[in-house]
């Protein structure tokens, strides 16, 4: 009689936890906010003329990279951080930390144009990664923001360029800070280019903002907080916005990252007001990481709106956005980085470290490729998906590919 009231309290006791557990998952399966349900398809775009007959980048060739070109820096510029190319993608433009750009003809090699966007460093003090956290591009190759300043302890303001017509076109510094903002205190930590319209956001402390209509109104637009809080809140380190501009993810020292859903911001609205904040998607957070503060180093969405990869001054850490039951995909030790790019097929991931690049097939989350070339600083793969181009420590350009 005994056994049978203990069997029958082990049965109850494990149809409980079924039903707990059951009910947990149908619970987020009917309360999440979908990601897209399937993968957007690569955007490839025309093969470059470079003279040179490659294959495009897979991880079947992506084994047999090899130099192809250089384009050579001798003015002392310093590293690049940030190597875009153009909309056309003929031209390729590349930031080095003094605040130098040059746009490069892919075929030529001839410089086309050398402008000084920001003030930057002229000696090597702030590490390449904080500087690339305040520079990006818009998804035309048009536009691009950056730093208004470097200093030894950070980026300062933000500048806002039209690449096409070289013009400074929206500026913001000089302790000209945003709401919220302690007073007299213009420094950010991310700033982020929506990739299809004029509006931008600026993460400072615990605070993300939004400006808009400042290139049809000469700088008189406005702005609206997208994330607010306490200023005991972690103090948020980096930015991503995906490249169709459906979402934003933002990560903070404390090892937290929030993705939110901003596609209602691709249109233009009267008053951005009534568009407050973002629809938040998903919560990403290693509880490894206990209290401790994590140095963000890079974070990028891949554009077929599958993947999301964090590096960190310790690890590589790549979510699916697909899987939202169990979403890590991948997590590895990985020191020395200096930044990630996906290429645009979401296939492959290129990470460049202190010593080298390395190449990861996503779907195996494994290396398939290292490259032990001396310290890297900045990534890009070309819109054919058929190059990838690299700046090294001495500010050469390095193109890579896989010949036919």
């Amino acid at each position: 009689m005994k056994y049978k009231y203990l069997r029958k309290t082990i049965v109850w006791f494990g149809l409980c936890i079924l039903i707990l557990v059951g009910s947990f998952i149908v619970n987020k399966i009917l309360t999440r906010k979908h990601f897209s349900e399937k993968p957007l398809p690569p955007q490839i775009s025309i093969s470059i003329k470079s003279g040179v007959n490659l294959r495009q980048l897979t991880p079947e060739s992506a084994v047999q990279l090899k130099e192809i070109s250089i384009f050579r820096n001798e003015q002392k510029d310093g590293v690049p951080v940030a190597i875009e190319g153009s909309a056309d993608i003929s031209d390729l433009f590349v930031l080095y930390e003094n605040g130098k750009i040059y746009r490069w003809d892919l075929q030529s090699h001839d410089i086309i144009a050398s402008d000084i966007l920001f003030a930057g460093q002229k000696e090597r003090r702030l590490p390449v990664y904080l500087i690339n956290a305040g520079v990006s591009f818009s998804k035309d190759g048009k536009y691009a923001i950056t730093p208004n300043e470097i200093l030894s302890n950070g980026i300062y303001g933000l500048n806002y360029w039209d690449l096409v017509s070289r013009k400074l076109i929206y500026c913001n510094g000089e302790e000209k800070y945003c709401p919220g903002w302690p007073p007299g205190d213009d420094s950010v930590t991310s700033l982020q280019i929506h990739p299809i319209r004029d509006l931008f956001f600026t993460a400072h402390s615990h605070i993300v903002d939004g400006t808009y209509g400042f290139i049809k109104t000469n700088g008189t637009g406005g702005s609206f907080f997208i994330r607010t809080g306490q200023y005991e809140d972690p103090t948020i380190s980096r930015l991503a916005i995906d490249t169709t501009g459906d979402y934003l993810a933002i990560a903070d020292e404390k090892g937290n990252i929030q993705v939110g859903d901003i596609s209602a911001h691709k249109q233009p609205m009267q008053n951005e007001q009534n568009n407050y904040g973002f629809s938040s998607n998903v919560y990403y957070r290693l509880s490894s990481f206990s209290d401790k503060k994590i140095k963000t180093v890079d974070l990028k969405f891949d554009e077929t709106h599958s993947w999301l990869a964090w590096l960190t001054n310790q690890q590589l850490v790549i979510w699916s956005l697909h899987n939202y039951i169990f979403p890590l995909h991948l997590n590895i030790k990985l020191e020395e980085g200096n930044a990630i790019r996906f290429d645009h097929t979401g296939k492959l991931l290129a990470i460049a470290t202190q010593n080298g690049f390395l190449i990861f097939d996503i779907e195996k989350g494994k290396i398939i490729s290292e490259f032990p070339v001396g310290e890297v600083t900045a990534l890009y793969f070309s819109k054919d998906n058929c190059m990838i181009m690299w700046g090294d420590s001495k500010g050469d350009i390095h193109i890579w590919g896989v010949p036919k």
